[in-house]
């Protein structure tokens, strides 16, 4: 196999399993500023940059650049959401591996997520019934953060980082 092929296909498997984004980097991590090198309050044109591949936002479709909901390439289970062309929240869910600074992923507990994120606020998820709950911790209230949506087994299914928008119920709104 000739050295770029394999670079091609370390650099597939590296970012599948989400632990870099690219050989020497450092591993992907969550916090309130971005996951990885995906920092928040980039425009689409810095993240297609990190991140390798160009990110499109149709001009002509007045909603989307007002708000738009995108898939980060070759990560499954993560995603981001741009306002007027910036970052505003970094997002994983499913089956995603990546985790927060303080070691929280999908599937932690509620009671890790409390352990280590203090104070935190403790409201009901909106569509799941009790215990299933939205547990937000802010450096900066109602301005940056990070969101762990639990659900009924007490267990992370979601997290969201960044600027307000992590409160969004659904993408942009």
């Amino acid at each position: 196999m000739n050295r770029v092929a394999r670079f091609a296909g370390l650099l597939a498997c590296s970012l599948l399993a989400g632990s870099t984004a690219l050989a020497g980097q450092a591993p992907w991590v969550i916090t309130p500023d971005g996951m990885g090198p995906l920092k928040i309050g980039m425009t689409v044109s810095e993240a297609s940059k990190v991140l390798g591949t160009k990110l499109t936002i149709d001009p002509h479709d007045s909603d989307a650049v007002g708000c738009s909901e995108l898939d980060i390439p070759y990560m499954p289970g993560a995603g981001m959401i741009f306002e007027n062309r910036r970052l505003t929240r970094v997002e994983i869910f499913k089956a995603s591996r990546l985790r927060t600074a303080l070691g929280i992923g999908i599937g932690s507990t509620e009671a890790e997520v409390k352990a280590k994120y203090a104070p935190i606020d403790d409201e009901p998820q909106a569509y799941d019934e009790l215990p299933a709950k939205d547990l937000t911790w802010w450096v900066t209230k109602g301005e940056r953060g990070i969101r762990f949506q639990t659900d009924v087994k007490r267990r992370v299914d979601a997290i969201f980082a960044g600027t307000s928008a992590i409160t969004y119920l659904e993408g942009c709104e």
